[in-house]
C-alpha cells in the first residue's frame, strides 16, 4: 500500500519537488482557459488530467489526448507528460505523426519544449522539476491553439500541481490490479472540492500493450474503457 500512495503523492519532506508558493497559478490559468472552450462550444472536454503509475503515463497521456481529439474533431491533441523520480522520455519508436501534429511539435521547439509527434497526438516530456514541468506546459498549452490538453502525473505528485489539476475538465486515476480502493480518494486529497469530475479505474496493462499505446498506435481495451468512462464523467 506504501507504494501506492507514494506514486499519487508526494511523502512529507519533499521539499526538492515542491517548488515556489504559486509557481502553478499562471500554468493552471491556462489550462482553465482552454477548459472554458469545451463548456462553451460542446460537451467533449478540452483539458484532463490522469494520476497514474510512471509506467503507464506516456500510454494514458497519449491514448487520451488521441480519444479528445477525436471526439472534439480537433487536428491533434497535446499530451504533457510529467514523470517521478525520473523524468519522462520519449521512446524510439511511435506511430507515424499527422501533419497538423508535426506542425504543432515543430511549433514547441524552438520554445524549449521537449515534444515529439506520434500518430495524431505531440507528446510533450516535461521536466521532474515541478516549476520548470509547470512553465514547461504553460508555453505549450499557450500554442496548442484548439488542441485538447492531457497532462499525466505519472510518480509522487508535489503538491505545487494541485492547482493545475484542479482547473481540468476531468480527472482519471489509474491504479493497478490488486490495489486498495481507498487509494483513489488519497489520489485527488488535497483538490478543490469544486475541481473537476474524477473517474477511478483499474488498468493493468502489460509491456507490449503499453509500448503500442505509448507509440499511438493502438489502445487495450481496458485503457480504452477508462478513457470513454472519462470522457463521459458528468459535470
Amino acid at each position: 500500500m506504501r507504494a501506492l500512495r507514494d506514486f499519487l503523492l508526494a511523502p512529507p519532506g519533499a521539499t526538492a519537488l515542491e517548488g515556489a508558493p504559486g509557481a502553478g497559478r499562471e500554468s493552471a490559468g491556462r489550462f482553465r482557459a482552454v477548459a472554458g472552450r469545451s463548456r462553451v462550444a460542446t460537451d467533449v472536454p478540452a483539458a484532463a488530467a490522469v494520476l497514474c503509475p510512471a509506467e503507464d503515463a506516456r500510454a494514458a497521456g497519449v491514448a487520451l489526448a488521441a480519444l479528445l481529439a477525436r471526439r472534439a474533431r480537433a487536428a491533434c491533441g497535446l499530451a504533457c507528460i510529467w514523470t517521478a523520480p525520473e523524468p519522462h522520455r520519449h521512446p524510439e519508436a511511435s506511430a507515424p505523426p499527422s501533419r497538423a501534429a508535426r506542425r504543432l511539435a515543430a511549433t514547441l521547439t524552438p520554445r524549449g519544449i521537449d515534444a515529439r509527434a506520434c500518430g495524431r497526438v505531440v507528446a510533450v516530456a516535461l521536466e521532474s522539476d515541478p516549476a520548470a514541468a509547470l512553465a514547461a506546459a504553460g508555453r505549450a498549452v499557450a500554442a496548442a491553439d484548439a488542441a485538447p490538453v492531457v497532462v499525466v502525473l505519472g510518480g509522487p505528485r508535489p503538491a505545487a500541481f494541485d492547482e493545475l489539476l484542479g482547473g481540468q475538465d476531468r480527472l482519471l486515476v489509474l491504479t493497478r490490479p490488486g490495489a486498495d480502493p481507498a487509494m483513489s480518494a488519497l489520489a485527488v486529497a488535497g483538490l478543490p472540492p469544486d475541481g473537476p469530475p474524477a473517474v477511478a479505474c483499474t488498468v493493468g496493462l502489460g509491456p507490449a500493450a503499453r509500448a503500442i499505446a505509448a507509440a499511438g498506435l493502438a489502445v487495450p481495451a481496458a485503457l480504452r474503457r477508462a478513457l470513454y468512462a472519462t470522457v463521459e464523467a458528468a459535470g
